[in-house]
């Protein structure tokens, strides 16, 4: 059961409860959980209808300690997101998503080490403030794959 499914049903134990006992003073709080979960739950699914986060291909080799230009766009639901964040792999820390968040990202990415890389898609996590609707949304197309080469350097005599 979700988050806003089990606030939902407290909301209808307190009006059951109220209405049972005849306590008036329960039916706020009761229809209070109620609209809460209820709008958490349909404001999220709202803002999720239609997201989707694309990455723009970049080259499929760098060189080490070079720049990897990284370039991920957003495209919004129905509604603006209530809250939630843009995940990326080569991303040092989710971008926190609000009413002013970016629709497009733009930034540099330097690899330490050489080798073959797998950059997986990113991942759009919408929830609501209470954290009681949740919706993950995986980044479209395949995982690419990266080489990073090693670094040349001129031998000086």
């Amino acid at each position: 059961m979700s988050r806003a499914a089990g606030a939902a049903a407290l909301g209808a134990i307190f009006v059951a409860a109220a209405a049972t006992f005849d306590t008036a003073s329960l039916y706020v709080p009761g229809v209070a959980l109620a609209v809460i979960a209820l709008g958490s739950a349909l404001w999220v699914s709202l803002a999720a209808f239609g997201a989707a986060i694309a990455r723009t291909p970049g080259p499929h080799t760098v060189e080490e300690e070079q720049p990897y230009p990284l370039r991920l766009e957003l495209r919004g639901g129905v509604v603006p997101p209530p809250g939630g964040e843009l995940a990326d792999p080569l991303l040092a820390e989710p971008i926190v998503l609000g009413f002013g968040a970016p629709r497009r990202v733009r930034l540099n990415v330097r690899f330490a080490r050489r080798g073959r890389r797998v950059l997986e898609p990113g991942v759009l996590v919408i929830r609501d403030p209470l954290r009681l609707a949740v919706r993950e949304i995986r980044g479209d197309g395949a995982m690419d794959d990266l080489l990073v080469l090693p670094r040349v350097e001129p031998v000086l005599a």
